[in-house]
């Protein structure tokens, strides 16, 4: 697809890029999702925070642990935001690489930056100490489960129930 539009004269700007490097991810292809990178930066196309944490999620999928961390550390380095998504794109790398203290690490980096903690980031934080035989650890992240809000993004805002003095008022 790149090369298509590169040959109709359609520079591929980040977005096409990241298309291709999501599909790349898609298909556990970490080499490929990585040469990806490389020619986006030779044609002069920034990476964005979404370029990376699919990245992130390829060398994750294509057991490329340590190459993920580095990814993280590069998003950091060129000022793009560590977000929930690029945190939990590594730490669940980090459970399939059977890093169960680095996904630790990065849960409690990620928690010491204010930065959003979801639920699929502890999902994937239990699994890496489960694959590591860490189940008392497990347990504690799993603590941290329970201290979540439910997510409620699109559910309307519920009213307070009803109070004695309410009743009364009525």
């Amino acid at each position: 697809m790149l090369t298509a539009m590169q040959d109709d004269g359609v520079p591929p700007d980040a977005v096409c890029f990241n298309s291709a490097i999501g599909a790349a991810a898609s298909d556990h292809d970490a080499d490929k999702a990585l040469a990806l990178l490389s020619q986006m930066r030779a044609r002069g196309v920034q990476p964005t925070a979404h370029s990376y944490t699919s990245l992130i999620s390829a060398c994750g999928k294509g057991r490329q642990t340590g190459k993920a961390i580095e990814l993280l550390r590069d998003m950091e380095r060129e000022g793009l935001p560590l977000n929930c998504f690029a945190y939990s794109a590594a730490i669940s790398a980090c459970e399939k690489g059977g890093m169960w203290k680095r996904a630790l690490e990065l849960l409690a980096e990620m928690e010491g930056r204010g930065v959003n903690v979801e639920r699929a980031t502890i999902n994937a934080a239990i699994a890496a100490c489960q694959k590591g035989g860490q189940h008392e650890r497990a347990l504690q992240v799993r603590a941290r489960l329970r201290s979540l809000r439910p997510a409620r993004a699109h559910a309307p805002p519920r009213a307070p129930p009803p109070t004695s003095l309410s009743r009364v008022a009525r």
